[in-house]
């Protein structure tokens, strides 16, 4: 389990192996274990700090905003419409098609 991110080409994944999904308690929806989310939280830490991120405010907020409603089980929070408005601060009748931040930003 875990999140999936890439900058300037290089991958990274924040979270954890199955081996460790199955610990502590059940905390979100997704089955995420307190002990797991701190422990995803302190992975997100560390790759926001890295070389590629360091620099990016937009990468490092796309990833935080996507790794935090995804613990919190929010996934309905997770479309392009909505990151574009909350994360990029596109206004509310923000268009994707004609605007494709959210889309470069996670490519």
């Amino acid at each position: 389990m875990g999140c999936k991110a890439e900058c300037w080409g290089v991958q990274y994944l924040v979270g954890l192996g199955e081996e460790h999904q199955e610990m502590g308690q059940q905390t979100s929806s997704e089955g995420i274990s307190h002990a797991d989310a701190v422990r995803i939280r302190e992975a997100l830490a560390d790759v926001l700090q890295s070389a590629p991120f360091r620099t990016t405010h937009q990468c490092r907020s796309l990833l935080r905003y996507m790794v935090e409603h995804t613990l919190a089980g929010e996934n309905d929070l997770l479309r392009e419409r909505v990151i574009g408005t909350e994360v990029f601060g596109r206004s509310p009748d923000y268009e994707p098609s004609d605007d494709p931040v959210v889309r470069a930003r996670a490519a």
